[in-house]
């Protein structure tokens, strides 16, 4: 079994072209903080990146999760407006008043 995950924009799948080069294949699907950010950063082949912010309020239950889940798509949907080619979802505002999104799921 592979653990190979290739990172980068995806081309039409039902096209040929030097398009399809245009990604990075990582050998496992984890990486270290450093892999992270430089591909975050990288602007190879034209990418740019941008991070969303995948935390919120513990205290603000279900009703909080959603409000943060349309917070996200709404950023990510401005970051893709903006021209970025990569997203990547952060919970580094994690805390003892900030979760990640996922944790109720």
């Amino acid at each position: 079994m592979s653990l190979v995950c290739p990172v980068g924009p995806e081309a039409n799948l039902l096209t040929k072209g030097p398009e399809h080069c245009a990604r990075l294949n990582v050998s496992h699907p984890i990486l270290s903080l450093e892999e992270m950010q430089a591909v975050k950063t990288s602007t190879y082949r034209g990418w740019k990146g941008a991070t969303v912010d995948m935390t919120f309020a513990v205290g603000s239950g279900a009703e909080g999760l959603q409000e943060a889940l349309a917070r996200i798509c709404e950023e990510a949907s401005a970051a893709i407006q903006g021209g970025a080619t990569l997203g990547s979802g952060s919970d580094e505002a994690t805390d003892g008043c900030q979760v990640i999104g996922c944790g109720f799921c």
